[in-house]
């Protein structure tokens, strides 16, 4: 953080636990992949909801027949 450099084993050892966390991260799916990889069946990101259609919209659920499909 202060800009100074560290040796080449401490660097070393740095770089790879920090390719372990990121590789954790994609098997747990944590890390957001960039949009040009976007699969062909995903969609577009609509637009978000207002709180108002939110709340209606949890208001409308039924949690009675949830699950019972």
């Amino acid at each position: 953080d202060a800009g100074e450099k560290l040796g080449s084993g401490l660097q070393k050892q740095v770089d790879q636990k920090l390719d372990r966390i990121e590789q954790l991260m994609k098997q747990l799916g944590l890390l957001d992949e960039p949009e040009e990889e976007m699969m062909d069946d995903e969609l577009p990101m609509t637009r978000a909801h207002s709180d108002d259609d939110l709340l209606d919209q949890f208001e409308k659920m039924d949690f009675d027949s949830f699950g019972k499909e």
